[in-house]
């Protein structure tokens, strides 16, 4: 019964101290809806010189959202990218399964120029949010996460995808902020 108590109290100290961790853009309810809403604090899970993905995870009442903010860059001027209402987030873990997610809306992306020789031409795609169930949640904080890949449109209207590894470092980032909002 000692040994119980000891570990039940090792678990208390242990869950309190990781809940500390967790910072939160929201954490209210919603006056309008009584929805209790959480959303994490963005922590960046993509960077590599042409693209960047900020992530957050928001849980509403009981539905989940994983939200990215996304910025892609190049040398050479493009029209603004999307993404469609539908389109699929999919995570590769490194036991080959894989976990999708589909955008709730469609996000259309803002163009600028950064003034350099040569000047790089980004586009933001802001608040991306994509619906997951709290099962694919759980998954995706257990298993180790390979690669992810996003679909969007170009500036020109036709379907593209965007690869990224996961670092390790990254991987606990996103398992973290998963486990702030379950």
């Amino acid at each position: 019964m000692k040994r119980i108590s000891l570990l039940a109290l090792a678990l208390i100290c242990a869950y309190s101290s990781f809940a500390q961790n967790c910072k939160y853009k929201k954490n209210e309810v919603d006056k309008f809806t009584g929805k209790h809403v959480k959303q994490t604090k963005d922590k960046q899970v993509i960077g590599t010189f042409y693209t960047a993905g900020d992530f957050s995870v928001l849980k509403e009442g009981e539905d989940y959202f994983l939200v990215f903010d996304y910025v892609l860059t190049s040398y050479s001027n493009f029209k603004p990218h999307s993404i469609p209402e539908g389109s699929e987030l999919v995570f590769l873990l490194v036991n080959g399964k894989t976990i999708s997610a589909k955008s709730v809306a469609t996000i259309s992306g803002q163009s600028a120029t950064l003034i350099g020789l040569p000047p790089l031409y980004t586009c933001k795609l802001k608040q991306v949010r994509y619906s997951i169930t709290k099962d694919q949640l759980v998954e995706l904080a257990k298993e180790e996460i390979k690669a992810i890949r996003f679909n969007k449109l170009t500036g020109e209207g036709n379907p593209d995808v965007v690869d990224n590894d996961i670092k390790r470092h990254n991987q606990d980032d996103i398992k973290a902020l998963i486990s702030c909002v379950l």
